[in-house]
């Protein structure tokens, strides 16, 4: 298992993995564009990480934006795992990845999970992520996001 930079190869896989998981049913199902033109901008960008198994199949992925928690803090957009891979930990590896990638340079470390969203904000917290603040129909007017950082100093 490896993580790589995202490319156009990986678009489709990281669309059918969203739109099967929970995020995907509750922000991406209107059909549209939205969620292609997401994925390809984080490429653009550089900000598409791809999780892929020794076999070559997409595990998972994260979009970061570097800068993108007030203009100044590595920002976690997008964490999915492949339905059949879920619960297994690859979740985890794709958290660590995220801090080792960011934290060295970086104080703090943002994401936002919905409130629906149990499971993830659990294992944020596990990892040490505090609850800092909610936003109400950030993404969606029925949702309710919750912000989440994790802090350290640095030496």
């Amino acid at each position: 298992m490896k993580i790589i930079d995202g490319n156009i190869t990986h678009i489709d896989e990281c669309i059918e993995m969203t739109r099967n998981s929970e995020i995907g049913k509750r922000y991406f199902n209107d059909g549209s564009k939205k969620l292609y033109n997401i994925m390809e901008r984080g490429i653009k960008r550089d900000e598409l990480k791809v999780m892929i198994s020794s076999n070559g199949n997409c595990i998972g992925f994260i979009m970061v934006t570097d800068n993108g928690a007030f203009d100044m803090y590595p920002y976690l957009h997008l964490i999915i795992v492949h339905e059949d891979y879920r619960g297994k930990g690859y979740g985890s590896i794709l958290m660590e990845y995220y801090e080792n990638e960011f934290y060295p340079q970086s104080r703090k470390l943002f994401l936002l999970v919905g409130k629906f969203n149990n499971k993830a904000e659990k294992l944020y917290s596990r990892l040490g992520y505090i609850k800092c603040g909610e936003i109400e129909g950030f993404y969606k007017p029925s949702e309710t996001e919750i912000i989440m950082v994790k802090s350290r100093e640095i030496e």
